[in-house]
């Protein structure tokens, strides 16, 4: 067994669902150990993280908070996906005017 520590970056889409950290490939295991996000943009937003179960499908919130402008989120929490059913996701609740909002993903690789 080995264990590799990655991140993983990204932005939002306004009110659609992007994967932070997708559900990782056969015989791996990911731990996210954290999640940061942040809002450059001029205008207040609310950043909605969720575990989802393709299983299910079962959504599960992790957390929820509005962020004023330049403000960073700091998700910490340790959080197992597997191979086939686990995803983590950031969702807004509301459209953003001009800068969607960045984040970054700490987690481990375990295969």
């Amino acid at each position: 067994m080995t264990f590799a520590e990655k991140n993983a970056h990204g932005v939002t889409n306004s009110m659609t669902a992007v994967d932070a950290l997708a559900a990782p490939g056969s015989a791996h295991t990911f731990v996210m150990r954290n999640l940061i996000v942040n809002n450059r943009d001029t205008v207040a937003a609310t950043v909605i993280l969720q575990l989802v179960d393709s299983t299910g499908p079962t959504t599960t919130r992790l957390h929820k908070q509005t962020l004023d402008p330049d403000v960073t989120l700091l998700f910490e929490g340790i959080v197992v996906l597997d191979a086939t059913t686990k995803k983590v996701q950031i969702v807004l609740a509301g459209a953003i005017t001009t800068t969607q909002l960045d984040f970054t993903v700490a987690y481990g690789d375990v295969s």
